[in-house]
């Protein structure tokens, strides 16, 4: 995993290096992508979270309740 990972940043870096463009507009894209790849962070954390919660979460029967403790 550690090599796959040292990978896609050279590639990335190779990417950029190739292009023509100025550095601000580099520098602007990067940014794009980075706000883009956190927010999809994010929401992949907070989904795991909530799969987290509802495997442990207890379950319920439903059922007939109108006599449920003396009522």
């Amino acid at each position: 995993m550690n090599s796959k990972i040292r990978q896609l940043e050279d590639d990335l870096v190779n990417i950029l290096n190739a292009s023509d463009v100025p550095i601000e507009v580099k520098r602007l894209v990067v940014g794009n992508v980075y706000h883009a790849t956190e927010k999809a962070a994010d929401n992949a954390i907070l989904r795991e979270k909530y799969e987290e919660t509802m495997q442990n979460a207890p379950i319920e029967e439903k059922g007939d309740l109108t006599d449920a403790e003396g009522s």
